[in-house]
């Protein structure tokens, strides 16, 4: 079974709306935790499924975000659809 494909303009999308609740709320920054069995709400934000270990998106209110993996997931980070 092939995986589906979500086009990268709707993570940039829901980055949009990450952003504006962000600025709603007067965040500074928001933090997306993900690990293999809770990787819902961090696929959602990004497209990124942790495999074997943790991660964690932060979501500045300035700047890009950044996604922080486990040692065995740094070649994996290529599934992070928010990277151009």
């Amino acid at each position: 079974m092939e995986e589906p494909k979500i086009p990268r303009e709707t993570y940039g999308s829901r980055l949009e709306s990450v952003l504006g609740m962000m600025k709603e709320k007067g965040l500074d920054a928001l933090a997306v935790y993900g690990d293999r069995e809770h990787f819902g709400n961090l696929a959602y934000a990004c497209g990124y499924d942790p495999r074997f270990e943790e991660a964690l998106l932060i979501f500045p209110s300035q700047g890009q975000p950044a996604i922080m993996v486990g040692k065995r997931l740094r070649n994996e980070q290529s599934r992070n659809r928010l990277e151009p």
